[in-house]
């Protein structure tokens, strides 16, 4: 839970993209499918034949291999669901979760953002609308990094207008 100071209002979330999720799903899918290839072309060359010792030894492998997969998958889901940057109108709060039990919270106050970046690369990311946002700071966390986030153009709009406005405000 994010606590906010009085006065502050949350303006936009930025999130990691459903691509991100979706390539790590299809790299647990297909590392839980080779296990079954090998392994049956493994057994009929050494054996010469699928046996029912060598099928019960093999399933009791491949179904701790597929509770492996699941439990990556749990902890990457977790860490996508997780990751958010929240702008409000006062700062932004970068919330990393790194594993199951790990959270990095940093904020950055708009008067030391100095410099902003959205990048969109590759043909996925234009047609699927997704890349990396970086915010230069002149604190000691130098840089904030967020990677496959969702729009990171709008993003950068956001935070700049809300960071033009800040400054506005402290020159009157």
């Amino acid at each position: 839970m994010i606590e906010l100071q009085p006065g502050e209002n949350i303006l936009y979330e930025v999130r990691k993209h459903w691509f991100h999720l979706f390539v790590w799903g299809l790299v647990l899918c297909l590392m839980a499918v080779v296990p079954l290839i090998l392994g049956g072309i493994l057994t009929v060359m050494i054996f010469g034949s699928l046996t029912e010792q060598a099928v019960s030894v093999a399933g009791l492998f491949y179904t701790l291999w597929l509770g492996l997969l699941w439990i990556i998958f749990f902890v990457e889901w977790t860490d996508y669901r997780l990751d958010v940057w929240v702008i409000t109108n006062q700062r932004i709060i970068d919330i990393d979760q790194r594993g199951l039990f790990n959270r990095d919270v940093a904020t950055v106050r708009f008067e030391s953002v100095v410099d902003i970046k959205a990048h969109v690369g590759g043909l996925i990311g234009t047609f699927l609308h997704f890349g990396t946002i970086e915010i230069q700071t002149a604190g000691a966390v130098k840089e904030f990094t967020m990677r496959s986030v969702y729009y990171p153009e709008k993003a950068k709009d956001v935070i700049y207008k809300v960071v033009h406005k800040s400054l506005e405000d402290k020159n009157i």
